[in-house]
């Protein structure tokens, strides 16, 4: 009648039960450890850990040494940097932001990781542009504003991007210049010339 050690816990709750660390425990399986790691993290239960549970719970189960442990993993649902990116020009174009631009963040590539069964969903709130600087600042709220688990401020800018004809090749003078010989590159606005021309 002895209690196994798992090798792996994957947990989806708040808490940590005896039941996440063994198996063929019959008595105190469902009493709470403690807290479990946050979503999208690993927690790592070393074998003095384990052996004071064990002996507190009067559980059949002692280490067979030193090395013994458990790896507890929360499950969660992470919402990547490139849906954020999409809500946001979302809102952007919500302000007229139309055309080709890079946005860059102030606040680098964030995620967004939630509980499991929160669900893949986010919304933006608080969005607000200045068209003079370019700028912009905004809350991201997962998974929704009514239900707000997890909430981060961004914050970034846009740099309008152009596109300018190039020759693919060196033409000599009075050389009559086709279709065939352009080809497009795009670059950023500010980096225009004078004697560039365009579109």
């Amino acid at each position: 009648l002895a209690a196994s050690l798992k090798d792996v816990s994957i947990v989806t709750s708040d808490v940590l039960k005896v039941k996440d660390l063994f198996d063929g425990v019959t008595n105190n399986a469902d009493y709470v450890i403690g807290a479990a790691p946050r979503p999208g993290e690993d927690m790592v239960l070393n074998a003095r850990t384990l052996y004071r549970i064990a002996i507190s719970l009067d559980l059949p189960w002692r280490p067979e040494n030193s090395a013994d442990s458990i790896t507890v993993r929360r499950e969660a649902t992470i919402i990547p940097y490139e849906d954020i990116e999409e809500k946001l020009r979302n809102s952007l174009s919500n302000e007229g932001i139309t055309g080709l631009y890079d946005l860059d963040m102030n606040t680098g590539r964030p995620e967004i990781i939630l509980p499991k069964e929160a669900g893949e969903n986010m919304e933006v709130s608080n969005f607000s542009f200045n068209h003079q600087k370019n700028t912009f600042r905004a809350s991201i709220v997962a998974p929704s504003i009514e239900n707000p688990v997890k909430t981060i401020n961004v914050s970034g800018s846009i740099e309008r991007i152009v596109e300018i004809p190039v020759l693919k090749a060196a033409l000599r003078n009075g050389d009559i210049i086709g279709k065939r010989d352009i080809d497009w590159i795009k670059m950023p606005e500010r980096k225009l010339q004078s004697n560039l021309l365009m579109r």
